[in-house]
Formats: structure tokens, C-alpha cells, sequence
């Protein structure tokens, strides 16, 4: 039996941006790393120092030109694959296909941000002007080279088309302040100043122009066609999609970070609804990784103990939260918010539900993000004091008999709808009755759009994307991220705090970090007071991997996915 257990260290920005060539993947395990077991192993490519501070992921050169196929890896999971287009995708499940087909100019290792498709860059003191320049001979899936061009035209078409992500440079930057320089070099000229630029070039994955543009229906800007297909240059490419069953990713032999003597030929995303179907696959080797989305702490442990799988565990920067609507009566009233809050049973979570595989909350965002916040010691901490509750539930003036409150989870999430019940049972002590309602991935995801289609309570996890805290406090709790525009999973407190949305904006632009610490710190005092979400716990991301497949490595930012390169089976893969 193996149980790994791996910590993360917070990176800080001044750091961040000077760090050099000991910053990877395998420095972070090894320095990071507490568990019982053996060590994970390092990935495929190492980095190599240059000159702009950033370490480098070069090709293993060392490699032998031709390796061997170990077979294919099949990732189950209980919810489909939604659609992987990178300008509007938010979803765990795309994020692990994005991480897997496309790449971006920068890439995280743990908390290190690495140049990738990148070269090197310049980045100008006033956090205005960003110069990149991109490694030559990155080949496309369809055996074009990737030029400067097609990264302009991938970031421009995020911003235009106005989905969550554009959150990264609403108000920074505007699509002609992204121009090219030459076929391998490009430059951003922001508005503002913006000290994470360079960071929010991770999450630009690289489109090839010429292939989404042939692929236009109309006004769509190709995203119907990159919702089942792939315009990419990553490790693997889309080769087989049967809609809510199964998509089928084939090794891309001509993946520019090469290949070592021992790899997959291809994975499989599998859509398999019921925990216990999951289970029994894990156990036989007829699936080969699940995530903790997919079934409960129990369920990875019980894999686990067959001696089936590893299981790895590892902090996230996400805040498992219910988000209750601010907009609707009477989760609108702060006195009733404060009463929930107080009544919750965190440790029947953390303790019970996760059996200890997580940790409390002490502040609105999470710990690991630059100018986070304690508020352990203070007496506005919210933790499970059934008399505090009860006063602020007499102060919101709501009557308990006059109505049953709503909590929605998705009815193949099984985690959710274990969190709701122990929501249930917390406010059944207050004469508070909650009903739960299991939805589709398709029905939940239109409540969230606008207040009125929200119900009270909803469970989500956050994510993080940077160590600055600007892009999450944009998604949780600015009211220009939902107001008059259509809300997804990350708005549902749909959260409205005048003062609030003046500090964001103020930080955002800022250039002066203990300007920005102190901004931040009050926007943390006025949400923690505001209390516009019930935050239960600090995210252990859990991923079971079978025994014979190696080099998982893990990913804390972006949704936490597994990336399949370079990992391989050491023995028994699936052809």
C-alpha cells in the first residue's frame, strides 16, 4: 500500500520572477514531498536556466529516436467530457483534455512558472510591455509549424469572445495591443500596468489559425468545431469522440518536447457514470486513474488497499465553498449568510466525509495566493457555534416554517451530494429544512447563469490559475464578472460589494506590492464579514493511479489535471 502525500510551497512574486533553472517538476516533488512510499518520478524533460529568469523545458535530447509504446491509459470518469474549446471552457473535465492537446507560451510546475513553448522574454519595470520569444520548429497536430501569428490569434479570440477567461485581461489589455514581431517573436502592449502578465500566458493555449478559421460556422469563431476536435500542437491529439461515452487521444509523434524510451501510445477519457462501476474497473485494470470528482475519499482508499493503485494527495489553491445566491431571499440578508455559516459542521467534512484528507479555512481565498489573510485567532472565524447561529438567524428576521430552502448538486458527483446532506442535517438544528435536487451537467450548468435560476445553495471547488489572487477574486466575488452577463459556476454567491469592486480594481492595476497587500488585505475583511459563501474546506485534491502506470505528476493549478505525458506502464498497459 501506498499512500503519497505531497505539500505545496507558496511561490512569492519576486521570486516568482526571478527564479532560474532549479525550478521544476522534479525539484518541487522532492522538496515538496511527504509520504510513505517511493518517490514520484521525475518527468520526461528537465529544465535548462536562460537568461530571463524563467527556467526552460527543453527536449530530452538524450532520448533515443525511437521508444516503445506501453499501451493506452484509460482515465475514468462519472461526468462526460464538456467542450475543450480554450476560450470557453471552465470545466474540470475540459481542462483535462485542454492540458493534453494544446500548449501554451508558459507553463506551471507545481507553483513555477516555466517558459514552454517559449524561448525567453522580456518583460518591460512599468509591467506594460511583454516580449516573448517562441522556440522554433513546434509542429501543429496537422504538420504545420506554429508561428508567432497563431499565438496572437489564440489570445485575441479569448478576449473577443468575451468567456471566463478574458477575466485574465479584461480592462489589460485589448486585442490590438497583441501584435507580432516577427514569425517566432511576439509582443503585448497592456493598458495598464499588470504585474502577472507573464503568468496569464499559461493559460493561453496555442491554436493553429489556419485550422480553426477553416472550421468558422457562421459567426461561432470555430468553437463548435474545437468543442469535439483539436487545433493543437500538444503531446496527444483527439483521434475518436462518441459524444457522452468516451473521447480517444493518440500519442502525436512529432510533439517537440520528444519522446523518452518508454511512453503511452494514447489515453482514453471514459465516461463511466456509477461509483461503483469506477471501482470495480480500477480494481481489474480495466481503467487505469480516477479523480476525486468522480467517486469519494472512501472509494480511492478502498482501490488503494486492493494494492491496485497508488493514491496520491496533494493541496490545491481552491476553497471548496457552498455559494449561497445573494440575490435571492433569504440567503440576500448578511445576518442570515452569518447564520448558515455558523451552523455548518465543518468537521462532519473534513473529519468525517474527506477523513482528514483536507484542511479548515481561514480566510475568503486561498492560502498559497499571494497577500492571503488569516483569520484564525479572530472572532469572526467561522466555525460550527450553534448559539452565534442562532442569533444572527433571529437578526435576519427569517421565519424557518415559512419555506423549504433548495441546495442543487450534479447527481453523478457524489462528493456534492454529500456535502449537501451534511449542509441538510447542520440547518435541520436551526429548524432551517434544505432540499436537495440532483441535476444534469447540462441543467446545472443553466442555474448557474443569473440569480433568478440559482437556487440557495450550491457546492463548487475553485480554482486557482496564479499566485496573484486577481483572476479568483475576479471570478468569486467582482459583480462585473456576473452582473448583466451570463454567470457560470465560479459566480453563483453572485456577490455585490461596491467597496469591494473599487479595492479589486485599484489592486489590479497597482505596481506598488505593499500598495496592493494592503488592498487586498481590506478586500479580504469586507468578503469574510460579507460572509457570501459558506467556506468548508481547503481543497486535498486526490488522484488513484494504477500501480503500473509511472511518472504521475501532479498539477495543483488549472483544474487539477492528470498529464499523461510523460508517463507509461511499466508493465500490462491496455492496446
Amino acid at each position: 500500500m501506498t499512500d503519497h502525500r505531497i505539500t505545496y510551497r507558496r511561490l512569492s512574486r519576486r521570486k516568482f520572477l526571478t527564479i532560474a533553472g532549479s525550478s521544476a517538476a522534479a525539484a518541487w516533488l522532492a522538496a515538496c514531498a511527504r509520504q510513505a512510499g517511493p518517490q514520484v518520478a521525475a518527468p520526461a524533460v528537465t529544465p535548462t536556466r536562460t537568461d530571463t529568469g524563467l527556467a526552460t523545458v527543453a527536449p530530452s535530447s538524450a532520448a533515443p529516436l525511437t521508444g516503445k509504446g506501453t499501451g493506452i491509459a484509460i482515465l475514468a470518469s462519472g461526468a462526460e467530457a464538456d467542450p475543450w474549446d480554450p476560450a470557453l471552457a471552465t470545466r474540470a473535465t475540459s481542462a483535462q483534455i485542454m492540458y493534453n492537446i494544446y500548449d501554451a507560451p508558459f507553463r506551471f510546475e507545481g507553483w513555477d512558472l516555466v517558459n514552454w513553448l517559449a524561448e525567453n522574454h522580456t518583460f518591460s519595470e512599468d509591467a506594460k510591455t511583454l516580449t516573448v520569444k517562441l522556440r522554433e520548429g513546434t509542429r501543429f497536430h496537422d504538420g504545420t509549424e506554429m508561428k508567432a501569428s497563431d499565438v496572437v490569434f489564440s489570445m485575441k479570440r479569448m478576449i473577443e469572445m468575451q468567456g471566463p477567461m478574458s477575466l485574465l485581461w479584461t480592462g489589460i489589455v485589448e486585442p490590438d495591443g497583441i501584435t507580432t514581431i516577427d514569425d517566432y517573436s511576439f509582443k503585448i502592449s497592456a493598458l495598464q500596468p499588470y504585474l502577472p502578465l507573464v503568468e496569464t500566458l499559461a493559460w493561453v493555449y496555442v491554436l493553429n489559425e489556419k485550422q480553426v478559421m477553416a472550421h468558422v460556422e457562421g459567426d461561432d469563431y470555430g468553437t463548435n468545431w474545437l468543442g469535439q476536435n483539436d487545433a493543437g500542437s500538444g503531446p496527444f491529439m483527439v483521434k475518436e469522440v462518441q459524444p457522452g461515452e468516451r473521447v480517444r487521444f493518440d500519442r502525436f509523434p512529432d510533439f517537440w518536447g520528444g519522446w523518452g524510451p518508454k511512453y503511452l501510445d494514447g489515453w482514453v477519457f471514459e465516461v463511466i457514470r456509477e461509483p461503483a462501476t469506477i471501482r470495480l474497473a480500477m480494481q481489474t485494470g480495466q481503467a487505469h486513474a480516477v479523480q476525486l470528482w468522480s467517486i469519494d475519499v472512501d472509494s480511492h482508499e478502498t482501490i488503494r488497499d486492493t494494492g491496485a493503485t497508488d493514491m496520491f494527495d496533494y493541496p490545491i489553491p481552491s476553497i471548496v465553498c457552498i455559494k449561497m445566491n445573494n440575490q435571492k431571499w433569504p440567503t440576500n440578508n448578511k445576518d442570515f449568510r452569518k447564520a448558515m455559516a455558523y451552523a455548518f459542521d465543518y468537521d462532519a467534512v473534513i473529519q468525517g466525509l474527506l477523513k482528514g484528507e483536507s484542511d479548515y479555512v481561514f480566510g475568503p481565498y486561498p492560502k498559497g495566493f499571494e497577500f492571503w489573510k488569516s483569520f484564525e485567532g479572530s472572532d469572526m472565524l467561522y466555525r460550527r457555534d450553534l448559539d452565534r447561529a442562532r442569533h444572527h438567524l433571529e437578526q435576519s428576521g427569517f421565519d424557518p416554517t415559512s419555506e423549504s430552502l433548495k441546495y442543487n448538486y450534479r447527481s453523478f458527483d457524489p462528493t456534492q451530494r454529500d456535502y449537501g446532506l451534511v449542509l441538510q442535517a447542520s440547518l435541520k438544528e436551526l429548524g432551517v429544512n434544505v432540499e436537495l435536487e440532483g441535476l444534469t451537467g447540462p441543467e446545472f450548468a443553466e442555474r448557474q447563469k443569473n440569480p433568478e435560476n440559482a437556487v440557495h445553495f450550491n457546492r463548487i471547488s475553485g480554482r486557482g490559475l496564479m499566485s496573484d489572487p486577481d483572476f479568483y477574486c475576479r471570478e468569486f466575488f467582482y459583480s462585473g464578472t456576473w452582473e448583466g452577463k451570463t454567470g457560470y459556476w465560479a459566480t453563483m454567491s453572485f456577490y455585490k460589494n461596491d467597496r469591494v469592486d473599487e479595492l479589486l480594481d485599484e489592486a489590479r492595476h497597482g505596481a506598488d506590492q505593499e500598495a496592493r497587500q494592503k488592498m487586498y488585505e481590506e478586500v479580504q475583511d469586507n468578503i469574510y464579514d460579507d460572509a457570501p459563501d459558506i467556506w468548508v474546506d481547503q481543497q486535498r485534491f486526490i488522484v488513484s493511479i494504477a500501480k503500473n502506470l509511472k511518472r504521475f505528476e501532479p498539477k495543483p493549478l488549472g483544474g487539477n489535471p492528470i498529464g499523461f505525458y510523460p508517463m507509461y506502464f511499466e508493465t500490462g498497459g491496455t492496446s
